[in-house]
C-alpha cells in the first residue's frame, strides 16, 4: 500500500532533522561556522529528499545521488578548512543519520510498526512529526552525552614565529601540534617543519627549491644545511635542515627568542591557514 506524502510536511521535517543532525557535528567537531550556514545545508538536505518523489532511477545513480548530495550539504553548511576536516564531517554526519534512523526502526518494530515508503534510496517513514522529532532529539542527547564523557577538538592554537637564519628573515604561521615529536639527533633539541610552498623567496628559500627539484644538497652555499630523516603517515622521507640563530615569538602581549633551534623544510603543503609545524616541547620553550 502506497504511502500519501505531504509535500510541505516533507521539506519542513527534513529541514529540522538535518539542520540538528548538522548541529551534532558542529558541537561534536568543535566547527565556529554559523547557524546560518547549518540552516542553509538545512535546507539543501530538504530539496535533496525530494527525490523520494521522483521516479525509481538505476541504483548506481542512487548511490551517487545520494554521495554527492551528502558531500555538498555538508560543504554549505561548514567553512572550508581542508580535505580531511570536510571527510571528517562527512562521516559524522553519517554517523548520525545512521543514529537517527536506528531510533525511529526501533520505534516502528517494537511500539508502532507503520509503513515505510522507499524510492531511490530514499526512506519516508510514516509516524508523526512529533515521534520524529523525538528521534532527533535522543540523536542530540547522545550526542551532548559523547561531549561530556569525551569532550570536543581543541580548536587550533597558531603561533607567529620569525625565524633568523644568518641575514634572512623567515616569517611563518606555526601549529602547535600535540602529536608532533620530531628532535634533532645531534642537538636533541626540538624541530619546527617549515613548508615553503607559498613562503617568499629569497637566497635560502632558493637553495631549499633546488633541493627538492635537483636531490642536490647545497654544501657549499655558505648555509650549513643537513639532511634529517623525518617519519610521516606517508613514510620516511629525508628532508634538509639547518640550525637557526634565533627564533622570535610574536603575539600582542610580547616577543621572546630562543635559539639553536633546527629548521627543516618541506615542499608539502600545509593546510589551515599555516605554513609550520611543531609540538609541545618547542613551544614550551617559549614558556608558553
Amino acid at each position: 500500500m502506497k504511502t500519501v506524502i505531504y509535500l510541505d510536511v516533507l521539506i519542513i521535517i527534513n529541514l529540522i532533522i538535518a539542520y540538528f543532525m548538522l548541529l551534532c557535528v558542529k558541537i561534536i567537531t568543535n566547527d565556529q561556522s554559523s547557524r546560518k550556514r547549518l540552516f542553509l545545508g538545512g535546507v539543501c538536505a530538504a530539496l535533496s529528499s525530494l527525490i523520494i518523489l521522483a521516479p525509481t532511477i538505476p541504483l548506481s545513480l542512487q548511490i551517487l545521488y545520494k554521495i554527492s548530495t551528502g558531500v555538498c550539504i555538508v560543504f554549505v553548511a561548514f567553512k572550508w578548512t581542508s580535505k580531511i576536516i570536510l571527510l571528517k564531517k562527512i562521516l559524522w554526519y553519517l554517523i548520525f543519520n545512521f543514529l537517527l534512523a536506528g531510533f525511529i526502526i526501533f520505534y516502528t518494530i517494537n511500539i508502532n510498526a507503520n509503513t515505510t515508503q522507499v524510492n531511490n534510496l530514499s526512506v519516508y517513514y510514516n509516524i508523526s512529526p512529533l515521534t520524529l522529532l523525538s528521534c532527533v532529539m535522543a540523536v542530540y542527547l547522545f550526542m551532548k552525552l559523547l561531549v561530556l564523557l569525551f569532550g570536543t577538538p581543541k580548536k587550533e592554537r597558531i603561533y607567529k614565529f620569525t625565524i633568523h637564519i644568518k641575514d634572512i628573515d623567515i616569517k611563518v604561521n606555526t601549529l602547535w601540534d600535540t602529536g608532533f615529536r620530531l628532535q634533532d639527533y645531534i642537538t636533541q633539541k626540538p624541530v619546527i617543519l617549515v613548508s615553503i610552498k607559498h613562503l617568499a623567496d629569497n637566497e635560502l628559500i632558493g637553495l631549499v627549491r633546488k633541493y627538492f627539484n635537483d636531490l642536490d644538497l647545497p654544501l657549499e652555499s655558505g648555509y650549513s644545511f643537513r639532511l634529517m630523516m623525518i617519519k610521516t603517515a606517508n613514510g620516511e622521507s629525508l628532508l634538509p635542515s639547518i640550525t637557526a640563530q634565533e627564533i622570535t615569538l610574536i603575539s600582542d602581549f610580547r616577543t621572546v627568542k630562543a635559539y639553536g633551534f633546527t629548521v627543516a623544510f618541506t615542499e608539502i603543503e600545509l593546510e589551515n591557514g599555516y605554513n609550520a609545524l611543531t609540538g609541545t616541547s618547542f613551544i614550551n620553550s617559549f614558556g608558553i
